[in-house]
């Protein structure tokens, strides 16, 4: 079950009372840059459409596009912090469920004197260890390896709560299997018997008329793996035995495929199946740039 955080409930500042005096407590700046957070995500609609006259609405369209992605939701961000707080040294990174960079999602990491600490304006939360402290990057690749969805907390932003996070096509934890960025240069060696962990084999069809998210495993030492989606018969590349997930009311897979469904530990899914907010099917992430030290 995953532990909650009220935005701004994670640090406040200490005064003194009763003509003592006390030393206050330094902002927490994360929650400093949460209204800003809340501003990025609150520029678009529910479905992603940039509301008009934003910034989001310029960058979306720059890209020639009229609904906005992970990207286009982190760049806002790093662009309005630039101009509000130069100061503030924060780049964007990203993860993966799998090494296929369609499996993947774009967030901003700012420096907070100690550490590189991730903020989500796509998702309007910023993650929390048990601490308080802002999860890095590391934090939720170990949480997500090791299945330890309980230590990672969410400090929601807007009022909406999880909402995005039920909404999207994949349980946001996932995206940490795997870190990634843009040279798909891992933190540690992919290996297949991992990324099947965060899969249930589902045999050859979904529930009768439920739509869904779903992958494919590939036959031993094939390249790409076959199915008809929806009547339509695709094929997709594979990366540490499995496709990029893919929603659909029927998959038939052929020539010895499976039929997967990525897991969701964290939040559950609503059915609306939202693959935009998160860089989703039919549309690659686009390069990184690599971190600086």
């Amino acid at each position: 079950m995953k532990r909650l955080l009220a935005a701004g409930a994670v640090a406040g500042i200490l005064t003194g009372c009763g003509g003592g005096s006390t030393s206050p407590t330094p902002p927490d700046p994360l929650t400093q840059l949460a209204p800003l957070v809340a501003r990025v995500r609150e520029m678009a609609d529910d479905n992603e459409v940039p509301l008009p006259g934003t910034p989001l609405e310029a960058q979306t369209h720059a890209d020639g596009r009229a609904v906005a992605n992970c990207v286009d939701f982190t760049l806002t961000f790093l662009q309005l912090l630039q101009e509000q707080v130069p100061q503030v040294r924060a780049r964007e990174v990203a993860g993966c469920l799998a090494t296929n960079t369609y499996d993947c999602h774009t967030v901003a990491e700012v420096y907070d004197g100690e550490a590189w600490r991730i903020v989500d304006p796509t998702f309007g939360w910023i993650p929390r260890n048990p601490d308080g402290s802002g999860a890095t990057r590391n934090d939720l690749h170990r949480a997500a390896r090791a299945h330890a969805w309980a230590s990672i907390a969410y400090q929601y932003v807007t009022a909406k709560a999880d909402f995005y996070g039920r909404r999207n096509y994949l349980d946001w934890p996932l995206y940490w299997v795997d870190t990634y960025d843009g040279e798909i240069d891992l933190d540690d060696d992919a290996d297949d018997a991992v990324a099947l962990e965060f899969y249930v084999p589902l045999g050859s069809l979904p529930p009768p008329g439920a739509k869904g998210v779903y992958a494919l495993q590939c036959a031993a030492g094939a390249t790409s793996a076959a199915a008809l989606w929806d009547g339509v018969e695709l094929s997709y590349p594979c990366n540490q035995g499995v496709t990029h997930v893919r929603a659909a009311s029927s998959v038939i897979p052929q020539e010895g495929a499976v039929l997967l469904q990525p897991v969701r530990f964290v939040f559950p899914w609503d059915g609306t199946c939202n693959v935009v907010s998160a860089c989703g099917e039919g549309s690659q992430l686009p390069t990184v740039r690599s971190p600086d030290t």
